[in-house]
Parts: structure tokens; sequence; C-alpha cells
């Protein structure tokens, strides 16, 4: 889950209304901060450690420093994004759906740098475990979306549903414990 908190509780992680780029509100200061200027750039997520945030931009996905400086885009060629970066729980990698080709693909991108690792075709909306063990994410299946769990590492993805045509998945949350899955399933 993505919040415009940061986990300190103590600022915010937004794109205001009528402006551009990403804003960071500090509200013991009453500090506004710029962090980003694309037209586009949306879906601000916090690091675990809230010293960084990740955002959508317009060419990819990025990573910037809490207070505006080292912006950087996390792989060497444009990945356009569908919803919001999800770091994992050690800070080390952000899972993103990958929308640049015809059937989605949920990608593993290294924060400090390398190749992204694709889990799977036509996956997207990965929450970590709160172990960060273990990713459960969504994958489309010709109509139908159904639930998946994969290493932490993207390897050995694994379905765990089997929908009909027009169901959905959505909402997949981890139990405190990360012992167990919850979602929603809509339509069919």
């Amino acid at each position: 889950t993505v919040t415009p908190w940061s986990p300190d509780g103590k600022r915010l992680a937004y794109t205001p209304s009528g402006d551009t780029g990403i804003w960071t509100y500090d509200l013991s200061l009453r500090r506004r901060v710029r962090i980003s200027f694309g037209e586009d750039d949306a879906a601000p997520a916090w690091s675990p450690d809230g010293k960084r945030i990740a955002f959508d931009g317009d060419d990819g996905v990025f990573v910037a420093d809490a207070d505006g400086r080292d912006t950087r885009r996390l792989s060497a060629t444009p990945i356009p994004a569908a919803g919001p970066p999800v770091w994992s729980p050690d800070g080390k990698t952000i899972a993103v759906a990958d929308v640049s080709s015809p059937a989605s693909r949920l990608l593993l991108l290294p924060v400090a740098g390398g190749k992204p690792r694709q889990v799977i075709r036509g996956g997207q909306d990965g929450v970590w475990s709160p172990d960060g063990q273990w990713l459960a994410f969504t994958a489309d299946r010709g109509g139908h979306s159904d639930l998946f769990v994969a290493r932490g590492d993207g390897s050995h993805p694994r379905r765990l549903t089997f929908g009909t045509g027009g169901t959905e998945v959505v909402d997949v949350r981890w139990s405190p414990a990360g012992d167990r899955i919850v979602f929603q399933r809509f339509g069919g």
C-alpha cells in the first residue's frame, strides 16, 4: 500500500492540483520542497527509511532524495509504469508494472542500479510480504486476473487463484505476520 505520509509521519509527498512535479511538505516546519519538475510525474512512494521517494516520471521510474537532490532514473531505458512504485521492506528493490508492451509485465528494479528483472508477463500490483521474502501480485490471464506469489527476487512465480472470464483480483494485502494474503475478487 502506498501512502503519501513519510514513515515517521512528519512529511507528505504529493502532486499538487494545478501544478507539476512531486512535492513534499514538512508538517512541523510548514515547508514545501519540490522533488521533481516533470509534467507527468505522479504516484510518489516513500522508501522504508524515509530518506528517498520513488515516483512515476515522464519517461520512467525515478528515485530522489527526500530533500530533492540526487534524482535519477532506475533503468537505462524509460519504463512507462502503471501504478505507484512499491518499495521492498529493505529498500533495495522497487516493484513496478511496465506498460510499454501490449501486455504489461511486473519488473523488479534494483535501487542501487542494474538491470531490471522481469517477474511475469501481464503482472501488476506487486505487494511485498512484511519480511520482503515474497511478492504477491496480480496478472492478466486472457480476460481475467489471478493472484500470484513469487520469491522476493522475482523467481519461481506461482499461481494461487484460477479465475474465469471477467473476474478481477484487486486490493491484494499481506497479513502483518506475512503468512496470509487477502484480496477482493470482482466479476465472473
